[in-house]
């Protein structure tokens, strides 16, 4: 779902996680290989409209 919305902003998987964390864990977390911690969830959802939750 992340991907979907992220594309859908039309943000690179590289402008999403600024500051939140790196490229490469988004990449991981969009895969469903890797869960976020909750602040990073928390973030990446406020960046993201607030629609993803």
């Amino acid at each position: 779902m992340i991907k979907e919305l992220r594309l859908a902003l039309g943000l690179k998987q590289e402008a999403l996680p600024d500051g939140i964390c790196v490229q490469g864990q988004l990449s991981k977390i969009e895969k469903g290989e890797y869960i976020p911690t909750s602040s990073t969830h928390y973030e990446l959802a406020r960046r993201l409209g607030g629609a993803w939750t």
